[in-house]
């Protein structure tokens, strides 16, 4: 499974090997494993937001990446409001 990116200034090239999965895994399942994977690396690794909007989807419709989202961010939000409360 491949990412593309607008261009090549951040890294050198613009599309990147994210992962893939054996044949017998649901495509759809295996790839909502991978990207929320890089997803989360993208989150930890320099504190990425999550994307804005959906310009075109394909097998993966909006609101099955909206909850792939979720489950990504929507768990930093959640720690985010839990140490708010704390202080």
């Amino acid at each position: 499974m491949t990412a593309s990116a607008d261009g090549d200034d951040a890294f050198g090239y613009a599309d990147f090997a994210l992962g893939s999965f054996q044949h017998e895994i649901r495509m759809k399942d295996g790839a909502g494993e991978i990207v929320r994977r890089d997803w989360q690396a993208q989150l930890e690794g320099w504190d990425q937001e999550q994307w804005a909007y959906v310009l075109d989807n394909g097998i993966i419709g909006e609101a099955e990446a909206l909850r792939w989202a979720d489950e990504v961010w929507g768990s930093k939000e959640c720690e985010e409001e839990d140490e708010d409360e704390d202080e």
